[in-house]
Parts: structure tokens; sequence; C-alpha cells
């Protein structure tokens, strides 16, 4: 009966948690670069990558201070609890600073657009898709001249560097605040390696409820999925009282074993030396995905864009449910490769700019490509280092994938969607292609080059 109790509350917990990713993550970019005439704040590509990379700091970060903290010093869902609260008054003021300074973004630059007469109309009277490709030009070219307004780049200035040392300091809070669910989860299941699957499928439930609340119930362009969040992270707060006591291990590690680093012994392994790089690079190339998917699916039309992105995520639910099959009659080689040529024609249908073909095809492969490869890997990993070391090898693909990798995706990412942006529209074309030759050359060189080889250690 406490089993059960207990599995019900960690369930909750990872709802609650990637509920809070789901409501501020997928939308946030869109409402930063879209236009202040529909509700943005014109931020440019690189201000919102640099934004996002505050996250992939975090997590190169995260792991000295978790050691420390859940490790040595306090019980876990306390941490969680002082952490949630810390994370949801970090996003409460995201949320009121982006509302106040929004008010003078789109006043400044609705000024600007009432007085540039375009096409025999005023700019905010004038609908692009309404207008021939000629026409579209003229208007972009209106629209650059009046991004170099002096006064609305001060507005965006300022609102994009205090909003940047906000997101920092929650980035870290979230990023520790996901470990600390691990760790609660794991430590109190009676059997994790079987139980924990199933509890953590519940955070991919909460990200897919969160996307469709945010289409139905809020505007998404706009502060109000940052409130949506804080307020999550308020009752995650409390609910944390409620969690099992995580006291902490008081395992007296060194410095090397807390950061991870130990794991680092494992790359002379030629097949994990391979596994490490890939990941690296198709972490970079990942990220075109995250900061931009939602934008572009606004972009081209597509009806109820938040809520119909969440289909990835049903994607990756299905790869997880079929896993135990697979694992025992597919070799992982071979899944990780099929991981990595789903992301690669994820990408290369992204760049179709066909809303049918990226809504039936490019979606679901991105959770079923990202799930071959992603957790596949995890799982190898698992396998291959040695009992006293696999947690530290865990972080450190933890500290690969969603530090380093996503920090230089995050980076490469906003140069090129920059480099691509005419006035308020993005050469969807020319964004996509990149990470679909990035992946495609990921694939040649992992398919080429890994081969897998007898665990260490019999797998558990």
């Amino acid at each position: 009966m406490r089993s059960n109790r207990v599995w019900m509350q960690l369930a909750i917990m990872m709802f609650g948690q990637y509920f809070i990713m789901g409501a501020w993550a997928v939308t946030l970019a869109t409402y930063l670069l879209h236009t202040p005439l529909k509700g943005g704040l014109n931020f440019e590509a690189n201000q919102v990558s640099n934004i996002y990379a505050a996250v992939a700091f975090a997590g190169m970060v995260s792991p000295l201070l978790i050691g420390v903290l859940a490790d040595r010093l306090f019980a876990a869902q306390k941490l969680m609890f002082s952490i949630h609260f810390i994370g949801g008054f970090l996003l409460l003021a995201a949320a009121l600073w982006c509302e106040e300074k929004g008010i003078a973004i789109q006043f400044r630059y609705g000024e600007l657009a009432e007085s540039e007469t375009v096409l025999g109309s005023p700019l905010t009277e004038i609908k692009e898709k309404e207008v021939s490709l000629e026409e579209k030009q003229i208007i972009r070219e209106v629209e650059n001249q009046l991004n170099e307004d002096p006064d609305l780049k001060h507005h965006v200035g300022r609102t994009y560097r205090t909003l940047f040392l906000i997101m920092i300091g929650y980035a870290l809070c979230n990023v520790l605040t996901n470990t600390l669910a691990n760790v609660v989860a794991l430590r109190n299941l009676r059997n994790p390696k079987l139980q924990f699957g199933s509890v953590r499928l519940f955070g991919t439930i909460g990200w897919i409820a969160a996307g469709i609340m945010i289409e139905v119930l809020f505007q998404a362009i706009s502060p109000q999925p940052l409130y949506l969040a804080a307020v999550t992270s308020f009752l995650m707060a409390i609910s944390c009282l409620l969690l099992p006591n995580t006291p902490p291990m008081n395992q007296q590690k060194s410095w090397m074993a807390i950061m991870g680093f130990s794991a680092l012994r494992l790359l002379k392994t030629r097949s994990l030396m391979i596994l490490v790089l890939s990941t690296i690079l198709i972490s970079i190339s990942q990220q075109f995905y995250t900061i931009y998917a939602n934008r572009y699916l606004v972009e081209l039309s597509v009806p109820y864009p938040t809520a119909i992105q969440t289909i990835a995520q049903i994607g990756e639910v299905t790869s997880m449910a079929i896993f135990p099959f697979l694992l025992n009659k597919i070799p992982m080689r071979m899944m990780m490769i099929l991981g990595l040529i789903g992301l690669t024609i994820r990408n290369a249908i992204f760049c179709s700019e066909n809303p049918t073909i990226v809504l039936c095809f490019g979606l679901p492969l991105h959770g079923i490509g990202y799930a071959f490869y992603y957790i596949v890997a995890s799982i190898y990993v698992d396998r291959h280092a040695p009992g006293n070391i696999r947690a530290s090898a865990q972080g450190l693909v933890t500290f690969i994938t969603a530090g380093a990798g996503n920090f230089m995706g995050n980076l490469l990412s906003g140069v090129i969607v920059e480099s691509q942006k005419t006035g308020n529209s993005i050469d969807w074309f020319y964004v996509w292609l990149v990470p679909t030759l990035f992946c495609l050359m990921v694939t040649f060189f992992f398919g080429s080059l890994f081969y897998e080889e007898k665990p260490q250690e019999p797998a558990d």
C-alpha cells in the first residue's frame, strides 16, 4: 500500500516538474522573436539563443552543486521545496518584466508602423498572407528600417539584458530541480530499474498537458506562459513537502567524483569515445528544434501550434513503450543509427516548409529519433560503465548533452537564424538545412566508427 502511495507521489512530482518546463520553454522564443504588432518583443535571434544558453550553462555547473547539497548537506525534498520557491519568484519576475517592457516596445513599434504607409495603407493594417511575394519583400524592407529606430532598440536591449540575468538564475533552479527529482525517485522506488520508466513517463505527460493548456486557455505569444510556470512552481514547492524523506547519503566522495570527472576514464574505450563525440555534435543540431520549432510552426500558419507540437512527445512516449521488446532483438548500435536517421529526416522535412508533411511526419520523427538515440545511448553507457562509476558516467552524459552540446548549439542556431532573418521574416529553408547536414554528418561518423563492445560487467 505504501509503495503505491510513494509511486503516485513521485509520478505527480514528475508531472509538475516537466509541466513547468513545457509551459515556458516551448513558446518563449516565439514570444521574444515575434513582431510587437503581434504581441512579441522584437528580440534578435542571437539574443533569444543566449537566453536559452543559460540553461546549458546551468547544466555544466549543476553537478558540483548537486554533489555538495544533496549528497552531503540537505534532504533532497527540502532542497526541491526551497529551489522551486526561488524559481517561482524568478519566473514571476521574468513575466512582470516582459509585460512592463513589452508595453513600451509595442507602443513605440506601433507609432512607427502607423506612420509608415506601405502599398497605400499603414503598416499596421497589412497582413502579409494577403499580399504577393514582391509586396512581402517591400514590407520586410520597411520592417528592417523600423527595427533600426534608436528608441526601439534601446527598449529591446534593456529588456533583453535584464531578462537574460533573470533566466540565468532560473536556469540553475530548473536544472537542479530536474536532477533532484531523479534523485528522489531513484532513492524511494522499491525497484527503480523497473519502476523509474513509468514514473518518468508522467514527466512527458506533464509537458504535453502544458502545451495543450497554453493553447486552449492562454495566449502563447505573451508573458502568460511565464505566469503559468511561476504559479506551478509555487505549487510544486508546497507539494515537495509531501514527498518521501530523502536524506543526504553523507558519502565522502572526492571532488572529482562529485563533478562526474571520475567517469572520464571511460573515454579510453573506443565505442564510448565515439558515442560522446557524436552526442556532443547531435546536441548542437538539436537546439535548432528546441528553440525555433514553435516559431516555425506559427509562421507556417499551423492551427494551435503549441498543442500540435506535443505530437513529438507522443512519438517519444510510443518509442519508450516498445523499447523493452526492441532492446533484446535489435543491437543498440542499430537503434541509435535509426535515431540519427530519424533526426536527419525530420530536419529535411522541416526544410520543405510544407505544413502537412511537417505535422504528419516531421514532428513524430522528432520524438522517435530523440528516444532512439538519446535514451538508448544512456542505456549503453549504463551497461558499459563499471558499477562504482555508473552515476558519474550518467552525469558525464548530462554534462555533454544538457551542458556543452546545447550551449554550442544555442550560439550556432542564433547566428544562423539571425543571418536568415529579413525584417520579421525568416528564410526557414536555409535555417533547417544546417541541422540537416549536421545530422547527416553525425550519422555517417557514428555509423562508420561506432561498434558495440561487450559490457565490462554483467548488466543489471
